[in-house]
């Protein structure tokens, strides 16, 4: 069992997925899986996510709630983290985030992130 499992929906986002993926592979942390679960995209999305992912599923009703649910029904880790496809993650990002969880304090957490083509660059974590 992988430690997170880190769930990203997508529907034609060959824009922005592959500098999302980079950004998971470019972690000081590996014990993580990347489900990819799309939408039936027309473009080349789920080639870019051949790439990086462990795991590509398809959800049958094109939504991002729906795609989550797909994806989460295939994850294997202990803990999941749902990313919209075009977030790139902050370095140390993921150790973060386990550290937290590991804690068995919170039940979750939301937090900023830094979005591809724009210019949001820090981090928050918010634990709930």
């Amino acid at each position: 069992m992988v430690s997170i499992s880190i769930i990203i929906p997508a529907y034609n986002e060959e824009k922005y997925i592959g500098e999302t993926l980079k950004s998971i592979k470019n972690q000081d942390f590996e014990d993580y899986e990347i489900i990819v679960a799309d939408c039936f995209s027309n473009d080349n999305t789920v080639k870019i996510a051949e790439k990086y992912a462990d795991k590509i599923v398809f959800s049958k009703i094109r939504s991002a709630a729906s795609a989550r649910n797909t994806g989460a029904k295939y994850a294997k880790g202990k803990y999941l983290i749902f990313l919209d496809a075009d977030t790139v993650l902050c370095d140390g990002y993921l150790k973060k985030v386990y550290d937290i969880f590991k804690q068995d304090k919170y039940v979750g957490f939301c937090s900023s992130f830094k979005f591809s083509n724009r210019s949001l660059k820090y981090m928050s974590l918010i634990y709930i």
